[in-house]
């Protein structure tokens, strides 16, 4: 069974880029048959953190208002203004199955970066005119969050990718592989 996440498909590409063969991916062990951890070595586990915080900008707030003198259906769209910030862990373990020993373990930072974004929000007038303002009324227009997350996540992926391939080489793996055979060997 092959998980649908974009990660689990990146890792098993890599790993078998290093000539390490991927019997399958799973969501859980328990979904392994008897002869499947009979024939693997060593399972993979991987686990992506992503960390992303918002800074705004108090100097750019923009406030709504009420225009004096003329007749508004809502308080003046207010723009907020700030920085998003993602910084990644990926820890990759690997440990045999049986005795669930860790054999060998690796967490790749991928450092901060940061970008600046920008949403609008308003309050509907007849909400603020009958002195009930409640944040549940507040009504969101343009954010262009998602789209600078998508580009920090996109503009990553080539760190991503050399941090993995760079842990994940065979020349570093093949003692391990080696050790852990030895491990099953004497627990038989």
């Amino acid at each position: 069974m092959h998980s649908a996440t974009p990660f689990v498909y990146f890792f098993d590409r890599i790993v078998n880029d290093q000539g390490i063969r991927v019997i399958s991916s799973l969501e859980n062990l328990e979904q392994m048959t008897y002869p499947q951890k009979q024939s693997v070595p060593l399972v993979l586990v991987r686990q992506v953190q992503l960390t992303i915080r918002e800074q705004y900008d108090k100097n750019s707030i923009t406030i709504g208002r009420i225009i004096e003198g003329s007749v508004q259906d809502s308080i003046t769209p207010t723009i907020i203004n700030g920085k998003l910030f993602l910084s990644a862990r990926i820890t990759l373990e690997l440990f045999e199955l049986f005795s669930r020993e860790r054999m060998w373990i690796k967490s790749i930072e991928i450092p901060i970066s940061q970008a600046d974004f920008s949403y609008k929000s308003q309050f509907p007038g007849e909400e603020y005119f009958g002195g009930n303002l409640d944040t549940k009324d507040l009504v969101y227009g343009e954010d262009t969050r998602p789209k600078v997350l998508g580009e920090l996540l996109s503009s990553n992926w080539s760190k991503i990718i050399n941090e993995v391939s760079n842990s994940l080489t065979i020349t570093e793996l093949k003692p391990i592989f080696e050790l852990a055979e030895k491990l099953r060997t004497k627990n038989k």
